[in-house]
């Protein structure tokens, strides 16, 4: 597994952050895209542009 953190992308996204508990259990993960032929992991920042790889990787038929 490799990690790529570019260190432009920390803070550059905002939003409304809801109140409430923000917990998640241990070994449960957010499935944004399913896939069979690759995983592609990552959290904070990094969510929006590993979602465009995954989108360009379908247009080249890898899922």
């Amino acid at each position: 597994m490799i990690f790529l953190e570019p260190k432009r992308i920390y803070r550059s996204l905002t939003g409304e952050v809801a109140d409430g508990d923000y917990r998640i259990p241990f070994g449960k993960a957010n499935v944004v895209v399913e896939g069979t032929d690759v995983s592609l992991f990552a959290y904070g920042a990094m969510i929006p542009p590993t979602v465009e790889a995954a989108q360009a990787l379908l247009s080249e038929g890898i899922s």
